[in-house]
């Protein structure tokens, strides 16, 4: 039988999701995928993951001083 995949919890301090339904999604797509698209779905999460923080950094910078 088949071996869910387990993914690390976070990478390079972003949280991966973890849900049910997640983790149904990660090991669907890591089965029927090759090992480059699965490499390329897991840093674009990652890199958008940052650029989402530093957006927030931004406007919340921006906000504490207009």
């Amino acid at each position: 039988m088949h071996q869910p995949l387990v993914l690390p919890r976070d990478i390079a301090g972003i949280k991966l999701p973890d849900s049910a339904l997640a983790q149904k999604a990660v090991d669907l797509a890591f089965r029927v995928s090759p090992d480059v698209l699965r490499a390329h779905v897991v840093r674009t999460f990652v890199f958008g993951s940052i650029g989402l923080v530093k957006v927030r950094v931004v406007l919340y910078d921006a906000a504490q001083n207009s």
